[in-house]
């Protein structure tokens, strides 16, 4: 018995040893440790996304919060954000996902993080549940209301995808382009068209929805 103590004690040290590494590296790398946790609360107007931050790292975090979408290979250009902003601390945190989700569709999710000054991503786990629906998208004003084609007018609503292409938008029947779609706002581009007034419809989720007032195309 007396020989094994010297190799039980050089293997816990060895542990103790590789313990406290390991604990250095995670408390001295620079980016943060995300992980992601099951959805609940799955109903027809949405869902709750959950997350943990498991570590800050030593670069200030820019921005950190959930993105989602229909198919795996999520990332900041190609998916619905939720952002939670800076200044995060360690723990679990919570965020309702209920933009553009297609009742019966799955819904694939994780947690992300920017660290500065170099705006890496990191991201947690992916996740995936299958939606149940979320809240409709509406349309409450038109700014400004007139305008020449090639003019830029803004669409204030709620529930609209924030992606560009996550929704298209129609001024009478003619296609009109988005150029960006943040929070509740689409910047769309006035299409050449015939002078007049013209309904502006926003479809998302082959849901059409028809602004409360018309928009006036001038003449050139």
């Amino acid at each position: 018995m007396k020989l094994n103590h010297p190799l039980i004690i050089i293997i816990a040290v060895a542990i103790c040893f590789s313990c406290n590494n390991d604990d250095f590296k995670f408390h001295d790398r620079s980016y943060p440790s995300l992980d992601t946790r099951e959805a609940t609360d799955i109903n027809d107007n949405g869902a709750v996304l959950h997350g943990e931050l498991l570590g800050l790292g030593t670069s200030p975090i820019k921005d950190y919060g959930f993105v989602y979408r229909e198919t795996q290979t999520l990332s900041l250009n190609d998916s619905e954000i939720i952002s939670l902003g800076k200044s995060p601390q360690t723990g679990e945190f919570s965020a309702v996902a209920n933009r553009n989700m297609p009742e019966g569709k799955l819904c694939f999710y994780t947690t992300y993080a920017i660290v500065e000054p170099n705006n890496m991503v990191v991201y947690g786990r992916e996740k995936v549940f299958t939606s149940l629906g979320g809240i409709p998208h509406t349309i409450t004003d038109i700014i400004p209301s007139e305008g020449f084609p090639s003019d830029t007018f803004m669409i204030i609503g709620s529930g609209f995808s924030n992606l560009p292409y996550g929704q298209s938008v129609f001024l009478g029947d003619r296609p009109a382009k988005t150029v960006k779609s943040p929070g509740d706002t689409i910047y769309c581009i006035v299409p050449k068209m015939n002078a007049g007034e013209f309904d502006v419809a926003v479809v998302l989720n082959d849901k059409k929805t028809i602004s409360p007032k018309k928009f006036k195309v001038k003449a050139l």
